[in-house]
């Protein structure tokens, strides 16, 4: 069987063309249909929802109202309760400190050839006192100007009396702490 095809290759553009335009018209149509079934379920679902909040909060006021006077509602009482525990959580959280990082930066900042005796650390007067002894003046002039140049401690204070010696100096430091990198 021979098939002929009697139309120009312009006819036969223009009938693909019109084909498709009728394929994507068509598609379009199906996309409108379902988007306006959609539409009319979400509100269906919308008017329903609103419904049933109506009717629970009708529920709820009538829960509220036959409560005996006096007694307050259980609810109310347990979010004050929580909403208590959460204050002092709060609190206790802004005052929290680093304390660990904030010891391993001030450690970092001790040079060889110094043993610490003691240090005493006071949060609420933000101040620091260090207690140690040197085995050469030097050292302990090594330690100063690095608490010096630390962004961890300021208003150093060291007295005269921990230069006199230049061998095994027993030292005194006292400074002022600052927080700003340890708080949470």
């Amino acid at each position: 069987m021979i098939s002929l095809n009697l139309l120009s290759p312009e006819k036969k553009k223009k009938l693909k063309e019109k084909e498709l335009f009728y394929l994507l018209k068509n598609v379009a149509f199906l996309v409108a249909i379902f988007l306006f079934i959609n539409a009319g379920i979400l509100l269906a679902a919308k008017f329903y929802l609103e419904d049933k909040l109506k009717t629970i909060t009708q529920e709820v006021d009538q829960a509220t109202a036959a409560l005996p006077s006096g007694q307050g509602t259980p609810i109310n009482t347990s979010v004050q309760e929580v909403n208590t525990k959460i204050d002092y959580l709060t609190t206790i959280q802004q005052d929290y400190l680093k304390w660990s990082a904030y010891l391993a930066d001030l450690t970092a900042l001790i040079p060889q050839n110094i043993s610490l005796g003691r240090i005493s650390l006071n949060q609420e007067s933000n101040q620091i006192q260090i207690t140690g002894r040197a085995v050469y003046r030097d050292d302990f002039l090594s330690l100063k100007g690095n608490l010096d140049n630390s962004k961890i401690l300021s208003d150093i204070n060291s007295p005269i009396s921990n230069l006199i010696k230049k061998e095994n100096v027993d030292f005194v430091i006292s400074a002022s702490l600052i927080f700003d990198n340890y708080k949470l």
